[in-house]
Formats: C-alpha cells, sequence, structure tokens
C-alpha cells in the first residue's frame, strides 16, 4: 500500500543541483532547445575524453582530464571570492551558486583553446599523408585545409556553448566574458606547461610498471599516429592470414 508523500520530512534538508547537467529552456522554442543541447556540451566532452582515455590510454588525455580538474577548482574559488549573483531569471539555481564567472564558458573555451594551440603546433604536417609520392605544395594546403575546419569548428562550438548561458538566462554578458577569457588563459598556460615540463616526462611515465600493467601510452614521439596505427594493423592483419593459410596448407 503506497502512503502519501510527506514533504515537511525534507524541508530541513538543503538540496542542490548538478548545474552541470540543469539545463532549462522557454517552452515551444526551437532557438532556445538547440541552445540547451548546445549547454550539454561540457558533458559530452567529458565522456568522450574518458572513452578514448579508456581505449587509447594515452597520457596526452590524462593531461587534458587533469586540466579539466584543476579548471574547475580555478572556477570555483573565483566564485566563492567575487561572489556575484546570477542574473534575475525564472531559475533557482540563482539562489544556489555564484555566477561570476561562467563555468560553462571557461571549461568549453579551456578546452576548445587547448586543442586548436594542439592542433597548429602539435599535430604533424604529415598527419593526412597517405601516398609518399604525394607533392608536398599539395600535402600542406590539406593540412592547412584540415586544421582552419578543426579549429573553426572548436571555435564556433566554444561560441554558442557560451552563449547558450546568455540566451538561457543562466548568466549574464560579464560573467561569461570573464568565464571566456580565464578559461582561454588556462587553456594556453595549461598548454605550455604540457609541451614544456609535461611531455618530456611521458616516455619515463609510460615505462613505469604501473603504466605497463594498465597498457598506458606515449604517442607523442609518432609524428603520425593514425597513418602509423594504420600500417601496424594492416600488417598484423596480413601476418595472421598468412599464418592462417601456413596452417591450411
Amino acid at each position: 500500500m503506497m502512503t502519501e508523500c510527506n514533504a515537511s520530512a525534507f524541508a530541513e534538508e538543503k538540496w542542490r543541483p548538478l548545474t552541470l547537467a540543469h539545463v532549462e529552456y522557454p517552452d515551444h522554442d526551437l532557438v532556445g532547445l538547440l541552445l540547451a543541447w548546445c549547454s550539454l556540451a561540457p558533458i559530452l566532452v567529458i565522456v568522450g575524453s574518458l572513452s578514448v582515455l579508456v581505449f587509447r590510454r594515452e597520457l596526452q588525455i590524462v593531461t587534458l582530464l587533469f586540466g579539466f580538474s584543476v579548471s574547475q577548482i580555478i572556477n570555483q574559488s573565483l566564485k566563492k571570492m567575487m561572489r556575484q549573483p546570477r542574473p534575475c531569471s525564472v531559475h533557482d539555481l540563482r539562489h544556489q551558486e555564484w555566477g561570476m564567472p561562467s563555468n560553462h564558458a571557461q571549461f568549453i573555451f579551456y578546452f576548445s583553446t587547448y586543442l586548436v594551440l594542439f592542433v597548429l603546433f602539435s599535430v604533424s604536417k604529415e598527419v593526412l599523408s597517405t601516398k609518399a609520392e604525394q607533392k608536398r605544395a599539395d600535402n600542406h594546403i590539406v593540412i592547412g585545409l584540415w586544421k582552419a575546419i578543426c579549429c573553426l569548428s572548436l571555435t564556433v562550438l566554444a561560441v554558442a556553448v557560451s552563449y547558450s548561458r546568455i540566451y538561457l538566462m543562466y548568466h549574464t554578458w560579464l560573467q561569461v566574458i570573464c568565464g571566456a577569457c580565464v578559461g582561454t588563459v588556462f587553456g594556453v598556460v595549461w598548454y605550455a606547461v604540457t609541451v614544456r615540463s609535461l611531455v618530456p616526462w611521458y616516455p619515463k611515465i609510460a615505462a613505469l610498471p604501473v603504466s605497463k600493467f594498465l597498457m598506458v601510452r606515449d604517442s607523442s614521439s609518432i609524428p603520425n599516429v593514425l597513418q602509423f596505427e594504420y600500417r601496424v594493423a594492416m600488417r598484423e592483419a596480413q601476418l595472421l592470414r598468412n599464418n592462417e593459410s601456413s596452417k591450411q596448407l
């Protein structure tokens, strides 16, 4: 037999929403619906990064995820120092968490800035090269176009996620701009720290017994990971087929 819900029993308990996943939008507003999905991009980024980490075990992904954690600590520290409320809206969230700077804007601009720098400076110029006889000039054009598309897509994603927080009345323009600035600066700093201080340690970390047990790897020294893994997979597959053929004979 079902009993009636006694709301007074929970009255003294303080409940807090998980703001990263809590998104409301105006009913029958298609633009608001689209921007609400954009506002969920940080969750998709985290899930995607964790999935890549599980299946590839790359130290670069570990560094990127650790940067997410540091960025979150910085954001919460700044919010507690500035203590600026969220804009007046229909959202009950404005009474639960400070709004300066925007967590979403800082998160997505850190992610986009880091990856833009990675694409521009860490991805080999030969990453799309599949034929040894390909002309160098043509290859540079293809690589430049590929990098431009990646950088533009990341920038559009960052702007869309940040604007969604304004359109959906979760943050003010100033809060979003400050979050974007903090995220951009931290993305530049964290990329520089990674390249100059962490990447040189990757081979030693990958050589540790625990890293070998977990199959953690460092591909930073391989100029063309995509082509390298393709060739290794094709070579291994051909070897297995040859072994099967020799057994049948």
